[in-house]
This record gives C-alpha cells, structure tokens and sequence, in this order.
C-alpha cells in the first residue's frame, strides 16, 4: 500500500539490493552527517514493470505483495548499514515509492537536499550505469545528484573537483563544490576549458594569449564565491577545449567531482548535456550533477543551504 510521502527528507538514497547502491548508502550516510541533515533511504516499486506479465489479477496481487515485502527487506538491510555509519540519534527514514520511478522520485528531489544513487560499471545499455531507475532519476531529479561508484575510490582526503562553463547549472554547480569544499577543509581545484569562441575579443591569437584569457574568465567567475568562502584554498585549471576528458583525468585526484547538468553548447537543451554524462560514466571519484535552476527552485545554492521548492498553484 502508498505510503505518505515524507515532505523534508533531507538526503535521499535509491535501494535496490545492489553492491552500488550499498556504497551509495555508505556515502549518502555520511553527507547527511556532514551536512546535518536526515537521511531517507527510498526503494521504488515500479508500477509499470512487470505489469504485462501476470495472467489475472489474483496472480498480479501475488506479485504486488512480492514486491512489496523484497522492498521493506531491502530497506531494512540498508537501515542497518546506513546507522552503522552514523551517530545513533541521527534520523533515518525509509520510504516505499509506488508509481513510475520518474515521477515517484521526481516528486521526492523537489524537497531533498541531496538524492544519492550507485554506480553500475557494467552499465552498457541506453540508460548507462544507473540503470533505468537511476537514469530516470537523474533526468527528472530536482535537486543535486551524486553518483557513487563501488567500491567508493580511496582519494578520501584529495581536492574537491567542480568543472565551470558559466551556464546556470554550472554556477550552482560551482555554489555547490565551494560549500563541500569548506566542510571536507579540502583545496577546490576549479577547471575551465575555454574555447576559441569564448575568447574571440582577444586581439593576439596566441595561445598563450587565449590561455590567460580563459583564466581571467575562470577567476571572474570565481570571485564571488572566494570572498564567501575564505577557507577555501582554489587551484584554477585552465584547459582548451574536451572539458569531459579533463575533469574525468583529474577526477583520480579528487575525492568528489561536481559538475552542471548542462552546458552551453548545442545540447544545452537537453536535461543531461554530454559532458557531465561523460563525467558520470568514467569519473574515478564520487560524482554530484547539479540541474539548472527551474520554475521549481529558487534562491540560495548549496547543500547547507539548499533552494527552496516552489509552491505550485492549484
């Protein structure tokens, strides 16, 4: 039977009985301490799987139960796991989703901080290594995602890696990076990769040139937040051009790579642009894809201090 839905859930974790998303549960643990927020580990039922397989409606019963007890047992295997890692009066929710996976977990992102999935290495098909529920996921989330390999890489105590094009959901992503940067006390290495478009007002067509010219831009973007966060060491990385191949190279140094959902280029309009698909992917440290703000959020752009869900007029 639905269950209500939790209206402040904090961080929430997709369950599915696999290694990643044990590893996720791991990690989304311990954001949710850091950030002292609540952790809500989440299993969905999708309705729309399966559907055309039972031969009446007594056996699509049987299996409705099935499905339902496999996903209480998963959550509680997750419960377990998720309070050996954190401090025993730290809230711990779980909740059992009905409904199609995107508008289940979709409904749920609108109120979280953080929504937290595993990483699958042997994702090859359309959906990639999230599977279809985690890729749905993804597209339609709400808030921030963190993508979370197993086993999570050793880099624990390495930079924190944000990629910046200047396009909104790269500016949430940089808000982003800089907050977690400051709680882990680690350096911020912020990587740009400028483009012969970018820099066309340059009179030299040097590369040198052009090279200082991305960085003014990089510094310029990074201003704001550097005044906010003081505590913050920042290494600036000025690349030309494949910003995907860049961050996921330096990703090994890094203990959390942050990147937008979309970018500037041709596929600006797509929910998930190429390059932080490809982050996703072959990145060697946990990943946190931040969506452009929306209709739906507003406001300030962190974890500590996340934007507010709109209310939606009837």
């Amino acid at each position: 039977m639905p269950e209500p839905q939790i209206r402040e859930p904090g961080v929430v974790v997709g369950v599915d009985g696999s290694a990643a998303a044990i590893s996720a549960v791991r990690w989304g643990a311990a954001e949710a301490t850091s950030l002292g927020k609540p952790l809500t580990l989440v299993h969905v039922l999708d309705t729309g799987a399966g559907t055309n397989l039972a031969p009446g409606p007594i056996a699509a019963a049987e299996l409705s139960r099935q499905g339902e007890a496999e996903g209480h047992k998963l959550l509680a295997e997750a419960n377990t796991i998720a309070r050996q890692c954190m401090p025993g009066d730290h809230m711990i929710r779980s909740q059992l989703l009905w409904g199609f996976p995107r508008v289940a977990l979709g409904s749920l992102t609108r109120h979280a901080v953080l929504l937290v999935l595993g990483h699958r290495h042997r994702g090859t098909g359309r959906d990639g290594p999230l599977g279809s529920v985690g890729a749905a996921a993804l597209r339609h989330a709400h808030c921030p995602v963190a993508v979370v390999r197993d086993p999570v890489p050793t880099a624990a105590h390495g930079a924190v890696l944000v990629g910046i094009d200047g396009s909104p959901a790269s500016q949430w992503a940089t808000a982003l990076a800089f907050d977690e940067a400051s709680r882990r006390h680690a350096t911020l290495m912020a990587l740009h990769a400028w483009t012969h478009s970018e820099v066309s007002d340059v009179p030299s067509l040097e590369e040198s040139s052009l090279s200082r010219a991305g960085d003014a831009i990089l510094a310029g973007r990074l201003a704001g937040w550097q005044d906010r966060y003081p505590d913050v060491p920042v290494h600036r990385i000025v690349v030309e051009d494949e910003p995907a191949r860049h961050l996921v190279e330096r990703s090994a140094l890094a203990q959390l790579t942050v990147v937008g959902s979309r970018g500037r280029g041709r596929l600006a309009g797509l929910v998930l642009g190429s390059v932080s698909n490809e982050v996703i992917r072959h990145a060697q440290s946990p990943v946190i894809v931040t969506p452009a703000l929306s209709r739906h959020t507003q406001g300030p752009t962190t974890l500590s201090d996340p934007p507010v869900a709109l209310k939606h007029s009837k």
